[in-house]
């Protein structure tokens, strides 16, 4: 017994350990590791104790105090950081972004450990306390327990899976944490600098607009990077619950405003959230509320906005000079519209079997046929690159559990991308030889050995790959 009491004490000095670390924030990593570490050490030789059982009203308190203000200081420490998130129209893949990336998922990895560790310390110390006086800590670790269910799920953090999420958390989550990022006022203009007073410079422009910064985007843009996961999850666990109806006002604006977000990026999210939306609740709530109006028009939007951005492209090539740095920006504006869109629709449409998915995909194939048409024998260059990394993502991400392609999508994607452009690439008949110069004849054939050398090892990892590309490596 009084092994289990140490245990205990042991415990209350760690928490109160962390707590002040916590407060001060400037522990440095490897001391942070070890406390964290030694902490869920701790949390588990106790809950292993009988000393629980005969913990009274006061050390009950002090226990779930301590517990439950850690969890909330590290809300703010899960919460992701825009700063490094990478949104391939803002920050350019550095080495410095790619560490900071990392080191932020290893803090974050830990922090999820720790939160797990201290969320199971909390249920345990308050199981078959039901006295009036443990009423206020009850409702304090609840609403702990929500933020902390909100922000594992926008990170689709594997604990999640385990917790019990009822339609009173589902309450919680969308009102305190997810509503505000959309009713939140702006006090200052998109054009103003608050700190100086002076107009914004802006240095670089996109496509569509002005290059935008933390002056320009709402709320949930900068705070609530990976919302639609939690949503998701919340439709997922609730869909069969009746009492649904009673949080629909709190679930549609977010879809909505997704959905109707002129970036392809965001526009996705709703479009996922969409299909996650009809799959999942009942259509007598969805007609009636009127919603289904609303996501009719989702995939012909998405392909309005492809063709405008499209032909937008085309047009300021064609007002241009048309110099080498016009041919680059081209270029750049044609792989950011592929990327944005086409990857990550096909991204999206990877359960193909699903309902409503289907459209998404044929709309990234067909949109992708177009921009190969579009950059003709340059995408032989493009490809080259990006097989390594998106583009083989892609076509294995399109896989679902026991799916294969069908036999149209991939003779759509093979005459796209193999047939009318790769293979031209490999054994190119855009010029003839008394055109080429015997150094750019050589160079030529040394790019097109070294294609066939990364493609014949990209089709080899997998089947549906050797599917695809098997083509280039027929004799005609």
């Amino acid at each position: 017994m009084n092994d289990s009491s140490d245990e205990w004490a042991a415990l209350m000095t760690t928490l109160a350990e962390l707590d002040r670390s916590l407060e001060t924030g400037q522990a440095p990593p490897p001391e942070r590791d070890e406390l964290d570490g030694r902490l869920t050490r701790s949390i588990r030789k106790a809950l292993k104790t009988n000393a629980r059982a005969e913990l009274g009203p006061d050390a009950v308190a002090e226990v779930a105090s301590s517990s439950t203000a850690a969890l909330r200081k590290l809300a703010g420490h899960i919460k992701i950081d825009s700063r490094i998130y990478y949104n391939p129209r803002e920050l350019e893949r550095t080495a410095d972004l790619i560490q900071n990336q990392i080191e932020s998922t290893r803090i974050l990895d830990r922090n999820i450990r720790l939160v797990s560790s201290l969320t199971d310390l909390l249920e345990t110390v308050f199981e078959n306390q039901t006295g009036d006086e443990d009423e206020s800590q009850l409702q304090s670790c609840f609403e702990c327990r929500c933020e902390m269910i909100y922000r594992l799920a926008c990170w689709c953090s594997v604990p999640v899976r385990g917790w019990n999420i009822d339609l009173e958390i589902a309450y919680i989550v969308l009102n305190t944490q997810i509503k505000p990022l959309f009713t939140a006022q702006k006090t200052f203009s998109r054009h103003v600098n608050p700190a100086t007073g002076r107009k914004i410079e802006r240095k670089e422009e996109h496509l569509l607009g002005p290059s935008s910064d933390s002056l320009d985007e709402p709320a949930w843009k900068l705070e609530g990077i990976g919302l639609w996961n939690a949503m998701c999850i919340v439709l997922d666990r609730l869909h069969h619950d009746p009492g649904l109806k009673e949080i629909w006002p709190l679930l549609i604006p977010p879809i909505v405003t997704l959905v109707e977000s002129t970036m392809p990026h965001y526009r996705l999210r709703g479009i996922q959230l969409s299909i996650c939306l009809l799959r999942n609740v009942q259509p007598l709530l969805i007609c009636q509320t009127g919603i289904n109006s609303i996501l009719q028009n989702t995939y012909a939007l998405l392909d309005a906005a492809f063709e405008a951005t499209r032909l937008l492209i085309d047009v300021e090539w064609r007002a241009s000079r048309q110099t080498a740095r016009d041919q680059a920006a081209r270029y750049l504006h044609l792989n950011r519209l592929i990327e944005q869109a086409i990857f990550n629709a096909l991204t999206f449409g990877k359960g193909q079997g699903q309902p409503g998915q289907v459209e998404l995909h044929l709309f990234a194939v067909s949109r992708f046929i177009e921009i190969t048409r579009d950059l003709g024998y340059g995408i032989g260059r493009y490809i080259r690159t990006a097989l390594q990394s998106p583009l083989l993502l892609v076509f294995l991400f399109c896989k679902g559990p026991g799916h294969v392609l069908s036999e149209p999508e991939v003779e759509a994607v093979r005459q796209s991308t193999i047939e009318d452009t790769l293979k031209s690439f490999v054994k190119p008949d855009h010029a003839s030889g008394d055109e080429r110069s015997g150094g750019s004849n050589q160079e030529e054939g040394q790019r097109q050995e070294e294609l066939l050398k990364m493609i014949k090892t990209v089709r080899e990892t997998d089947p549906l790959l050797d599917e695809l590309f098997g083509p280039l490596f027929v004799s005609s």
